[in-house]
């Protein structure tokens, strides 16, 4: 184990990279206490009077932060690559134990997302048939014409958890637990896949 930590922090034998690595780490590292006392000052300008403008400037900062941490965090790699090496073999360790309910995962996602692109778009075409020649024939200014359209787009806003709980067990049984016990007692924690959708 000891021989398996150290061979982690093995110089890079470029040293063009190695040089590079260093330089990065260096100007990398005064990204948090540089940014914490502009954030700071502009935090506490803002509890004070509060302005939309510091809001947006504390925004900006915080997403140029997290740029920098990325840089600080990963300027290590150049100089000891067996980091790298460590780190993808352990992500393709965890990904052959973990692959085969992955790929259950993701055929179940495929075929909900697929379902709900197919019945959306057919909402769309219908409701917009100049889009498609073929579909000329129905008339939308037809009273009964619009209100079948509006109930399709109505239930569209079922159609993502419908599919959840055809696709999705887990959720599917937590669903039944909440509505059996009323909501008093606690679910699982679970991934919910979320589809925003609707006319323009």
């Amino acid at each position: 184990m000891k021989n398996q930590t150290a061979s982690l922090f093995v110089l890079n034998d470029d040293s063009e990279i190695l040089l590079a690595g260093i330089i990065y780490f260096i100007m990398s590292s005064f990204f948090a206490p540089v940014f914490y006392i502009f954030m700071k000052i502009i935090y506490n300008r803002d509890s004070q009077s509060p302005n939309i403008t510091n809001k947006l400037m504390n925004l900006i900062m915080f997403l140029q932060l997290t740029q920098g941490m990325i840089h600080f965090l990963t300027s290590p790699v150049l100089i000891f690559p067996n980091m790298l090496t460590e780190f993808s073999r352990i992500i393709t360790t965890q990904s052959i134990q973990t692959s085969a309910k992955s790929r259950k995962n993701e055929l179940a996602i495929l075929l909900q997302f697929t379902f709900i692109i197919i019945y959306t778009s057919f909402v769309v075409i219908m409701w917009h048939p100049i889009l498609i020649p073929m579909m000329s024939f129905i008339d939308m200014n037809k009273t009964r014409n619009q209100a079948i359209m509006n109930g399709l787009w109505i239930f569209d806003s079922y159609v993502n958890p419908i599919m959840m709980l055809i696709f999705n067990k887990s959720i599917r049984d937590d669903v039944f637990i909440m509505l059996k016990s009323g909501g008093k007692k606690n679910i699982s924690p679970v991934t919910v896949t979320a589809f925003s959708h609707g006319p323009n």
